[in-house]
């Protein structure tokens, strides 16, 4: 499902590399170096990119360890894109840019769009390296959940309803056993093995020195990445920054409440926002308990993803994810609309903006994203019960969650928490 894609807008964390990169400074002319034994190239087909005949773009798999403490042990491969300058003046230190999740892919995000645009390229005179981190899209093993993805499409579609805890968890469960089978060692998809992949891929390229630009996770990884392989680091550049003692599976929920506080309270606060949709918090609250209690048939139309009209049985926590995961887009500007059409009872914005998402690919690594829950694949504690903050026009609620909490998420950090994965 593809609520659970937690990359940052394409545009907006491109607009703020450009600005951070005028740092990078001059330095001399420089010719693409030799790659490695440890590359291996392959078609950018391979990777769903459309390259022009007669471009320069590389796409390759770079060996490195699955354990990097047992070079001569298993293996794993990792997805890399090499987007080579052809500024007369190309510098010899390139950009690696890391997204985010975890779990999200950054060959998926980034390339094709700067294949065909190159105004839009955040550097020129450098070459720009993206790679898949071990355990993502097109790297190998890739660690997919489509056992999740099809529960939450059956259950948004009505096929089958996972009310209980345990149906709830058996898709993860179902998923974290297939995965310890197929790609063995889980515990080795963490950000401490990530860090050293940038290594392995530096030296498979042949870079002396790189440039490091992470966003959302990708912060995370580049503060692993400094602590251990700072000698071959020119300069980093961190984007919406993860601090490392943020815990990825048991947190988010908490973070989500505080960002769901604050646009309502923005828009209580705003004369504008206000006059035209009156008491949004206080509506939102009841239309999510609404749906909760009778959820609603909605007609999906079909889209480029897919050719099928679709009927989805809205319910107040399926609204809540696809609301939370439209932060990351465009959509977030008309939330105010969405939420008082569908207090209203019409539900179009809903079934345009909103839940074609559901029923696309999963590209989301999701045994990825919830092994590197913690730094290091350890077994995260669970938060203790915290009371709900009262704000003006909030319920008060004393709960092992906050109200705010885009609930679905967060029942499912805390299912994996428990999940052998």
């Amino acid at each position: 499902m593809s609520t659970s894609k937690l990359w940052l807008p394409f545009a907006a964390s491109l607009c703020g590399l450009l600005l951070l990169l005028s740092a990078l400074g001059a330095a001399v002319h420089a010719q693409a170096a030799p790659k490695g034994d440890a590359w291996t190239d392959t078609p950018c087909t391979d990777f769903k990119l459309e390259v022009p005949a007669d471009s320069n773009v590389t796409c390759g798999y770079v060996t490195a360890p699955l354990r990097h403490a047992e070079p001569d042990g298993p293996t794993i491969q990792l997805a890399v894109v090499v987007l080579p300058s052809t500024a007369a003046d190309r510098q010899p230190d390139p950009l690696f840019m890391a997204q985010g999740g975890p779990g999200g892919s950054t060959i998926n995000t980034y390339p094709q769009v700067l294949i065909q645009n190159e105004q839009y390229r955040p550097v020129l005179n450098r070459d720009i390296v993206f790679w898949d981190q071990r355990g993502t899209l097109f790297s190998k093993p890739v660690l997919l959940c489509p056992e999740v993805s099809q529960a939450e499409r059956d259950s948004a579609l009505g096929v089958s309803d996972s009310g209980s805890e345990e149906e709830g968890l058996a898709p993860y469960l179902a998923c974290g056993e297939r995965l310890a089978a197929e790609a063995g060692d889980l515990s080795a998809f963490n950000s401490s093995e990530n860090a050293d992949d940038v290594e392995d891929v530096r030296v498979a390229l042949g870079y002396d020195e790189i440039n490091f630009y992470g966003v959302s996770y990708g912060t995370e990884l580049g503060q692993f990445v400094m602590r251990q392989q700072p000698d071959h680091l020119r300069s980093v550049i961190l984007d919406a920054v993860v601090p490392l003692d943020y815990n990825l599976l048991t947190e988010p929920a908490f973070a989500k409440e505080r960002i769901a506080e604050k646009y309502f309270n923005e828009c209580a606060n705003d004369a504008r926002c206000n006059a035209a949709f009156p008491n949004l918090a206080q509506r939102y609250l009841a239309l999510i308990d609404r749906l909760n209690e009778n959820p609603v048939t909605v007609t999906v139309a079909p889209t480029l993803s897919f050719t099928e009209t679709h009927q989805i049985q809205l319910s107040g926590s399926l609204l809540e994810n696809m609301l939370y995961g439209s932060l990351y887009s465009d959509v977030h500007d008309v939330i105010p609309l969405i939420v008082d059409q569908a207090d209203k009872g019409n539900y179009s914005y809903v079934s345009t903006a909103l839940l074609p998402s559901i029923l696309e690919e999963e590209t989301m690594g999701h045994g990825h994203a919830h092994d590197r829950g913690m730094p290091n694949g350890a077994t995260p504690t669970p938060a203790p019960p915290t009371t709900a903050t009262s704000t003006p026009g909030w319920r008060r609620l004393s709960a092992p969650m906050p109200r705010w909490n885009w609930t679905s998420a967060a029942r499912g950090a805390l299912n994996y928490c428990r999940a052998p994965i």
